[in-house]
């Protein structure tokens, strides 16, 4: 039995689409792309809230909406109602209420979505995923003070069932995450001089347990971010940012804390501008920059960053090694030439290189049996890719082509050397302007992928292993909104032309219970009331 159990620990490790997700389908998990770069571990916003960077998949699970322009000089209130529903039980509700004066502002939002199904094409018919959220907004005028204060509670829940040949249970396999977001703030002048002192805390309940993976950790996260801005337009514009986390494994038992203090200022110049600084983490002290400049069409930005490293959501390794246990900077430096011509077509062309220093990453030899003996790195890594959009109008509305190339593979890339988007975007008023059509269609190409890394969802992390082989990939899009005076009817549909990546067991095609991640067909209302 143990033989039989370790084998389908390598069966799992090295099949199933669940741990080795495609970097160019991460949108649908929560990291997202640019140029061809993947990007996680960043700190995340709802709305003017943080969220930061322990909410995997959080951008797919909650959506806020924007309310029109609110007249200065008068109350004003306005209320708007969300509501879509389509294929594999897509449910997702928001509702909203704005209220504004001169003197004061009133905000709420809240939400709900479910499906059936988690992702990929693995779910539980039994158990659909949940999430929800309620915000608030609340800001005052006092003399010459502007007070400000928002709090979110979000709350997402996710059963999965693996379709294992040793019928293991899957029954206890769970993704769950509880969590409160406070921001408290004032915004006054002295003087000439601006000021902005800003306080945002988060307190985290966060818990996964998968017996496939051997993985169940319950976590419990306290972070304070504290946000000091003083400028006074012209040559000052000084920030200072004091990050503490507080981190706690209750299966290990075993926690930390960390503590990074930024330090940085602006200024800008004819040319562009320049934004520099240093950040300070542990015995760790690294300066930071920001050059941005432009001559003409022509554009060059130089940047370097740093961050915290991620916490592992692996009990084995976070119970012996303790250097990846957040204490660790990361290192991301970057280089984007562009040129830009803004007429009639508007072309776009931007060369960017990437290189992150001691970024975590997971090793999995050929040679190693079981998820356990996966050995974690600190490496350094790099990304060159080149990014080019046209645009133009055609009749009712324009045309949009981008076009990326990868010109190697690294654990920090799409790893497929082209990907191409085709976007018609259109916009019709009829009917004495009673009734408009407002959307886009679109078509997405990537290139085969044929790479040796990929990305782990459960441990949040990328992973050096086998050889892991793509097809090209198609994926057709519409969305439709039609609008009848004040109310708006959408219509979407995702990947149309039902082409996925894989041909075996587990792929969508062939299983019968997998979620909208790619194919999706929803009808929803959009219905505004103003006061």
């Amino acid at each position: 039995m143990k033989t039989a159990f370790r084998s389908f620990l390598v069966f799992l490790s090295f099949s199933l689409a669940q741990e080795s997700i495609s970097y160019d389908i991460s949108n649908q998990f929560g990291y997202q792309i640019k140029n061809n770069l993947i990007q996680w571990n960043n700190d995340q916003e709802f709305d003017n809230i943080l969220v930061d960077r322990s909410s995997k998949n959080f951008t797919n699970k909650f959506h806020s909406f924007n309310f029109n322009e609110f007249p200065a000089d008068s109350i004003y209130t306005k209320s708007k109602f969300i509501y879509e529903f389509g294929d594999y039980g897509f449910d997702a509700l928001n509702i909203g209420l704005k209220k504004n004066n001169e003197m004061n502002s009133f905000q709420f939002f809240a939400g709900k979505k479910s499906f059936f199904g988690n992702y990929s094409e693995f779910s539980d018919e039994d158990g659909s995923p949940l999430s929800l959220f309620y915000k608030f907004d609340f800001s005052v005028k006092v003399k010459n003070h502007s007070v400000y204060t928002s709090a979110g509670y979000f709350r997402e829940k996710s059963n999965f069932r693996f379709n294992n040949p040793f019928g293991l249970d899957s029954s206890n396999n769970k993704e769950f995450s509880d969590f409160i977001s406070l921001k408290v703030g004032d915004a006054f002048k002295i003087n000439d001089n601006h000021y902005n002192i800003e306080l945002n805390h988060i307190s985290k309940f966060d818990s996964i347990n998968i017996a496939e993976y051997n993985l169940n950790n319950r976590n419990d996260l306290k972070r304070n971010l504290l946000n000091m801005e003083v400028h006074n337009g012209r040559w000052l514009h000084f920030k200072a940012v004091i990050d503490n986390n507080y981190y706690m494994n209750e299966i290990s038992s075993k926690g930390f804390s960390t503590n990074l203090v930024s330090l940085s200022n602006k200024n800008n110049f004819s040319v562009g501008d320049i934004t520099y600084g240093v950040d300070f983490l542990e015995d760790d002290i690294s300066p930071k920059i920001l050059i941005n400049n432009s001559f003409g069409i022509f554009n060059i930005s130089v940047q370097s960053i740093n961050k915290p490293n991620r916490v592992l959501n692996d009990l084995f390794s976070y119970q012996v090694i303790d250097e990846f246990s957040g204490r660790k900077l990361e290192n991301w430096n970057s280089v984007n030439i562009g040129l830009n011509i803004d007429k009639k077509v508007s072309i776009s062309s931007h060369i960017n290189f990437t290189q992150a220093n001691d970024i975590a990453i997971s090793q999995k030899p050929l040679e190693m049996s079981v998820v356990e003996d996966d050995i974690y790195l600190n490496i350094n890594d790099n990304i060159t890719s080149l990014e080019t959009s046209i645009s133009f109008p055609i009749k009712f509305g324009q045309f949009d082509i981008t076009h990326y190339y990868n010109f190697y593979d690294s654990a920090i890339s799409s790893n497929r050397s082209h990907s191409l988007n085709l976007e018609y975007l259109y916009n019709l008023s009829l009917v004495s302007n009673k009734l408009g059509i407002e959307g886009k269609i679109g078509l997405q190409y990537f290139s085969e992928n044929d790479s040796d890394y990929y990305f782990d969802y459960f441990r949040d992390i990328p992973v050096k292993g086998k050889n892991y082989v793509l097809d090209d990939f198609y994926n057709l899009y519409l969305k439709m909104d039609l609008s009848i005076s004040d109310v708006i009817l959408t219509i979407r549909l995702k990947n149309g032309l039902y082409k996925f990546f894989e041909e075996d067991d587990y792929s969508p095609v062939n299983h019968e219970l997998f979620n909208p991640v790619s194919s999706l067909l929803s009808f929803g209302i959009i219905w505004e009331f103003d006061d």
